[in-house]
């Protein structure tokens, strides 16, 4: 008989699937595969190489891309309490760019002084949590154990990295005992706070009180040619005129105690009153009235309440503290409403950030794991109170699990690590606000604490065991979110140390990059419009021990045609343990003197053409690979940073070697009644469909592979090979095995991508 593959579409499958013959993607599907591409039209391509940009003696990192456009990209390298910047693959200076390849950065980021880097508060143990949202030149931060942060971009060389402050908000829910607390004062600073029973310790210094108090005043009136008293104003309010008079009424208005100006007139002959209405949204507004003889103005607010905030600054007893008033109160009366904020050492702070409806919505602290704070619509920071249904919120999930990740597809979506949420205004013809919200649980799956992946209309999450992958999106039939099992035909076997990191890269193939702790990256080439779901692998090249690299971090930067993965990668080198940043060549290369398979590499041009190439001080003492002028260059050993070729080239691409390999799943065949299973099997002969490619090895053992090349010379040196694309007929050696499976290998740097292959399949034996 003959077994033929049409394609590889059907992705890296599970052990446990390896007894499933009769599966619809058993046979384009693979046991192995490393290295490879799998695009979406099923054929595998050998991945592209990785350039060297720089090294770190550190023991662990996170790349975090900053885009401010899509010709103005940025990556932020995290490490142990600092940060550095990558811009056009370069490390950023104190004088603006600095550093290159042609450095090599042999000692680290430290051999340049003019590097540019910033304080962090993130240790390494804690760089994986952090999750972050990015609005222009700004990005927010969040960890559950640290404070949030916002960095700012104001040049290339000019970041700022600053806690953001929320003193004014949010806050804990009411307290609810009867005890109380007065202000000694309404304004200003090193006021006193009593409290009527034990309340207060010494860890409140820092922390701010919001102190609800019932207007003493709502009214401001006028009954003569002069100016009524100053009332705060939030919110709707009135306004009316009554009696006989004649002249100009004016109302005037003034933020934050500036300087007043005339925001409404109203003229009479003896002839008429007035009446008119408003609504006041911004926050630190009031108004008063300029008044006639023989008219009685009135300006009446509707709101109940005022919201005033005092910042603990000394301790004297548990009944009593100092403070400063950073919002005004109302009065000097006691309240029985007040509450402590909501961010604090003790309390925690957000585990999960998104912006949604023009608001930044923070949530999952320690002390309020299900609960989600919404900012006042287009001020992030400002999470004051107040009693206007369009300002800041907050909204409990009718759970007791912690929020893990948010991310706005439509409305809010909410992971906790129990449920799935949507959150969104009651009313979708209402503005979301404080009287028009709810959430209903959409799913229980249940996340880790890895921010979720916006991938086309849908999400992509990590389950709470960090072991599967999962997509949440609507689902017309249900009228529903929905999620989908990633992981339903590789199992968990492929993520079974655990996934640390998500990134998408969009171009110019759909893949979903997750770095695992093992090391290794699981790749999922996605396309949900056309069904397709498959996974690979990339594993890191090996230094002179033998030893792969481990990738610790990816990050993508979008650009105009492909997008770019960038990795930060472990590696022993020259006996030192470094982590190098390294960028992803683009696979769609020019010509044949641009393939780039090498890692952790460099690329040297010369004019005139040389023999000598320096600058690989990073690679010191390690066995090379080169490709010279597009052809393969025997291995050297870099000696002192340079190596020395065995002719003059023009352009040399020189770095650490790595393999590619596949394998399909074993040859076995079932029609439902009768199968090949547990038959011994044997193939002598392998038709393999190329794509400008220039070799291919093949066999049943990896130490028994046959080598073809397309132009059938046996000498991998010396005259550059052209690809070419067509079905290549490969002989091998092999003997009956009831598990029978063919390797397809790549271990030099030329390209390669397999289409399909047709082999001979002899049973018995």
């Amino acid at each position: 008989m003959s077994n033929t593959i049409s394609s590889f579409n059907g992705g890296l499958f599970s052990s446990y699937l390896r007894g499933r013959p009769e599966l619809e993607k058993y046979h384009n599907a693979l046991q192995d595969c490393s290295n490879y591409h799998l695009l979406p039209y099923g054929a595998l391509q050998n991945r592209a190489g990785t350039y060297f940009i720089a090294d770190e003696q550190a023991t662990d990192m996170r790349l975090i891309p900053f885009q401010y456009n899509i010709d103005q990209s940025y990556v932020l390298v995290l490490f142990n309490n600092k940060m550095k910047v990558i811009y056009n693959d370069f490390i950023i200076g104190s004088g603006g760019v600095s550093g290159g390849f042609s450095n090599g950065f042999s000692n680290g980021f430290d051999v340049d002084l003019s590097e540019y880097s910033i304080a962090t508060p993130w240790t390494n143990e804690q760089l994986f949590e952090i999750q972050f949202v990015q609005i222009a030149d700004t990005m927010y931060m969040v960890h559950p154990d640290v404070p949030p942060q916002k960095l700012v971009r104001s040049a290339d060389n000019d970041w700022t990295l600053t806690a953001i402050d929320y003193s004014t908000g949010p806050f804990l829910p009411y307290n609810i005992t009867g005890t109380t607390i007065t202000p000694s004062a309404t304004t200003g600073t090193g006021i006193t706070l009593t409290a009527s029973a034990s309340l207060f310790v010494v860890g409140d210094i820092g922390r701010t009180i919001e102190l609800k108090q019932i207007r003493t005043d709502s009214t401001t009136t006028a009954t003569s040619t002069a100016y009524s008293p100053w009332i705060k104003v939030k919110g709707n309010w009135d306004f009316s005129t009554r009696g006989t008079w004649t002249g100009t009424v004016r109302i005037y208005r003034r933020i934050n105690g500036g300087t007043q100006a005339e925001f409404r007139s109203f003229n009479a002959s003896a002839d008429n009153n007035f009446f008119a209405d408003g609504e006041e949204l911004e926050d630190g507004v009031e108004m008063r009235i300029f008044g006639r003889t023989s008219c009685t103005a009135t300006l009446t607010v509707d709101d109940f309440f005022v919201y005033g905030v005092a910042e603990v600054t000394a301790f004297t007893s548990d009944t009593i503290v100092t403070a400063d008033i950073l919002v005004d109160c109302d009065a000097t009366t006691a309240t029985v409403d007040w509450a402590y904020n909501a961010f604090s050492t003790a309390t925690g702070y957000p585990t999960a950030i998104a912006l949604y409806n023009e608001r930044m919505c923070i949530g999952g602290t320690l002390q309020q794991p299900n609960t989600v704070f919404l900012s006042k619509i287009d001020q992030w920071n400002n999470y004051q109170s107040s009693n206007n249904a369009l300002d800041a919120l907050s909204f409990k999930l009718n759970t007791s699990e912690t929020i893990r990740w948010m991310e706005e597809q439509g409305d809010l979506i909410i992971g906790t690590s129990g449920n799935e949420y949507k959150l969104g205004p009651q009313t979708s013809d209402d503005v979301l606000g404080g009287d028009n919200v709810k959430a209903s649980r959409e799913g229980a799956e249940g996340s880790s604490n890895i921010q979720s992946v916006t991938v086309g209309d849908i999400l992509v999450f990590i389950t709470r065991d960090s072991k599967r992958a999962k997509t949440i999106g609507y689902n017309f039939e249900a009228d529903k979110l929905k999620a989908r099992d990633l992981n339903s035909l590789s199992g968990n076997e492929l993520m079974e140390s655990g996934v640390r990191q998500v990134v998408y890269k969009q171009n110019p193939y759909s893949e979903i990059y997750f770095v695992l702790n093992d090391g290794s990256v699981a790749i999922m080439t996605f396309d949900q419009d056309q069904n397709i779901f498959g996974w690979s692998t990339f594993e890191a090249a090996k230094d002179a021990a033998g030893i792969a690299g481990l990738y610790k971090s990816a990050t993508v930067l979008k650009g105009v045609d492909d997008d770019t993965v960038y990795f930060a990668v472990e590696r022993i080198l020259n006996g030192i343990d470094s982590i190098f940043i390294e960028k992803m060549a683009d696979r769609d290369f020019k010509s044949q003197t641009d393939w780039f398979f090498v890692d952790n590499g460099l690329t040297g041009t010369f004019d005139p053409a040389q023999s000598t190439v320096s600058g690989l001080g990073h690679l010191d003492g390690e066995t090379v690979t080169v490709i010279a002028d597009g052809g393969l260059h025997p291995d050297r050993v870099v000696v002192g940073g340079s190596i020395t070729l065995d002719g003059n080239y023009s352009k040399v691409h020189v770095g650490l070697g790595y393999r590619s390999m596949a394998r399909p799943m074993s040859l076995d065949s079932s029609d439902g009644s009768n199968s090949t299973m547990g038959q011994r099997k044997k193939q002598n002969r392998l038709k393999i469909k190329l794509k400008d490619s220039v070799s291919i090895k093949a066999g049943q053992y990896l130490d028994k592979l046959e080598t073809l090349r397309v132009n059938k010379t046996s000498d991998i040196f010396g005259e550059v090979i052209k690809p070419e694309s067509g079905t290549v007929d490969l002989i091998i050696r092999g003997t009956h095995e009831e598990e029978y499976a063919p390797y397809f290998i790549q271990d030099i740097p030329q390209a390669q991508e397999i289409l399909g292959y047709v082999a001979p399949v002899s049973t018995g034996g």
